[in-house]
């Protein structure tokens, strides 16, 4: 598509940064993987995947779907997202 490796790394370092700035505790871990989201990863290097495991809502202070609007809202907003998908 274009993109190079460098950018897509780029972008998920700014998606990254939203992450860290949710309130301590929230997250327990999360993980990304660039060059990969598709059946054509090996060629994909504009594709990434990033994984977040939320604390047990047990643990949260608000809900998962606040802290989901949340994030979806902020990375809506960095440059060069085409698509967020839930799983």
């Amino acid at each position: 598509i274009g993109t190079s490796l460098e950018a897509t790394s780029d972008t998920i370092r700014k998606i990254e940064a939203i992450i860290e700035e949710l309130p301590e505790g929230e997250v327990d871990s999360y993980f990304a993987q660039i060059g990969t989201g598709g059946r054509h990863a090996s060629t994909s290097p504009h594709l990434a995947t990033l994984t977040l495991d939320l604390a047990p809502p047990s643990q949260l202070q608000r809900s998962v779907a606040k802290i989901q609007s949340e994030l979806r809202q902020k990375i809506k907003e960095v440059k060069g997202i085409r698509a967020i998908k839930k799983g």
